[in-house]
């Protein structure tokens, strides 16, 4: 049994003494610092978080606090709180390279590319063989719709890594954008979908359309996002700027008329499921760390 394995497997009994040892000595940082290394490690968030800021109230800039804080309150979907803590241990240590990386992540996932970008690259400027920040500087680049940098980026991490199946499986969508930019894009735009990102959705069958204006699968694929959001008038242009192109496309059509019923007051707001959304293919497995 590994070290780390022991701990766990003894954590309650850790716990206690641990408890008992901070009642006469509430001050010992190195005690506090074990108690929430082992909630972090059992998925105790809340506990965690109780006991790292208690830590970071005392000694501001011990080193991996405000990151592994970081860490928490993302898991807990506090994306502000999380950047806060971030940017605190990347003050404090400056060639830290995770808490860049880290960082450069929930921005990205927050459809910040640029502060990604800026986070991602002093990751690699700490350490240039940090693997998930090259494979999360390629999403970065594949998302801007530059192929060529996102290649270059993906070939990096497997060079460095050569089983890391992401970056691999990242690559193949990266090579198919450059080779199909429209219809990769609008492939990516419906992983979005799924997920229920409608503005990650959008953006990319903006890109789709922008690399071909005829793409009538792209378009009436925006038109179902914009009726989910609620944007009905741009939702009825969209589907008949796709009836305009292809006049016998079914899921265009009853789309159309869900729309107009929605406009008319005849129906409540569009569902997911009522709608005809235009699968080209299949979604590919990708943007992944």
């Amino acid at each position: 049994m590994a070290l780390g394995e022991a701990v766990l497997e003894t954590a309650p009994r850790i716990v206690s003494e641990l408890h008992n040892y901070l009642k006469g000595r509430p001050d010992s940082i190195g005690a506090r610092n074990l108690l929430a290394g082992i909630f972090l490690n059992r998925g105790m968030t809340d506990r965690a978080i109780a006991e790292y800021e208690a830590v970071a109230a005392s000694h501001p800039r011990l080193p991996r606090v405000h990151y592994n804080l970081g860490m928490l309150y993302s898991r807990k979907g506090e994306v502000a709180r999380a950047i806060s803590e971030y940017e605190k241990e990347t003050s404090a240590a400056p060639s830290f390279t995770p808490a860049w990386n880290d960082l450069g992540r929930i921005y990205f996932e927050g459809g910040d590319f640029k502060k990604a970008f800026d986070g991602l690259k002093k990751a690699l400027k700490s350490d240039p063989d940090y693997v998930h920040a090259r494979n999360n500087l390629g999403l970065v680049y594949m998302e801007e719709g530059k192929a060529a940098e996102a290649i270059g980026e993906f070939k990096k991490a497997l060079a460095i890594d050569p089983a890391y199946e992401a970056a691999a499986r990242n690559l193949q969508i990266a090579q198919e954008m450059e080779r199909s930019p429209a219809e990769t894009l609008n492939r990516l735009g419906q992983g979005y979908y799924l997920r229920n990102n409608l503005a990650g959705a959008e953006r990319q069958f903006l890109k789709a359309i922008s690399h071909d204006p005829r793409y009538a699968v792209a378009m009436g694929n925006l038109g179902v996002v914009f009726l989910r959001q609620g944007r009905t008038a741009e939702a009825i242009r969209q589907f008949k700027k796709v009836l305009e192109i292809a006049p016998d496309d079914v899921a265009a059509r009853r789309n159309l008329a869900a729309a107009e019923s929605v406009m008319a007051g005849a129906g409540g707001p569009a569902g997911a499921h009522s709608l005809g959304f235009a699968y080209a293919s299949p979604v590919p497995r990708g943007g992944e760390r």
